[in-house]
């Protein structure tokens, strides 16, 4: 798949996604720039392995990523990529609270989706930052990111948190700088859609 075939690929999927909420459809010139650089990333070798999109509530993040879900689940469910019967492949989404939820009930669950080929979090920096168990202070999000940098494996965040404001919260220099190199960064402009 060219970048363009993937542009127009995901601009229906994304379509879609807003007219589902009952809202009108405008390609903006800054969601089609936001649109062309996953495009691009996604379908051109590159060096870096995940993908870091942020802007202000309500602009499209969440909704680029259920773009991007829908439309790979739809390309494997049609044959157009072979998964090879591995569904771990599947371009997932999870709620960054519910990454720290599955830390605390289901340490099983957590570490699949620490090791996941690909993953896709929404809303990182809304999750609890610690969680205390039995009075050890633990922060799965941080200890997540780390792994998947230390792997390379394939990651797309979500935040509304700019790049200075995730250094801020994680309070790690060594893993901000790490994840410059892990992230091509993705900016959402425009005001709020609601």
């Amino acid at each position: 798949m060219t970048a363009s075939q993937a542009f127009s690929f995901i601009s229906v999927f994304y379509r879609f996604e807003v007219e589902k909420t009952g809202n009108d459809f405008t390609l903006t010139s800054n969601l089609k720039e936001c649109i062309e650089k996953l495009s691009l990333h996604l379908t051109l070798s590159n060096k870096k392995w995940g993908i870091f999109i942020t802007g202000n509530i309500g602009n499209g993040k969440t909704t680029l990523l259920k773009a991007l879900s829908n439309g790979v689940s739809y390309l494997i469910n049609n044959g157009y990529i072979d998964n090879k019967g591995n569904y771990n492949n599947i371009f997932k989404i999870i709620n960054a609270k519910d990454v720290v939820r599955l830390f605390v009930e289901d340490k099983a669950e957590y570490q699949r989706i620490v090791k996941k080929e690909n993953l896709l979090i929404d809303d990182v920096g809304e999750e609890p930052f610690e969680v205390l168990m039995y009075g050890v202070p633990y922060q799965p999000m941080l200890d997540l990111l780390k792994e998947r940098y230390a792997n390379h494996l394939f990651t797309i965040i979500t935040s509304n948190l700019g790049a200075d404001k995730i250094k801020e919260r994680y309070k790690d220099m060594r893993l901000a700088d790490r994840l410059k190199e892990m992230f091509t960064g993705i900016t959402f402009k425009d005001k709020s859609f609601r």
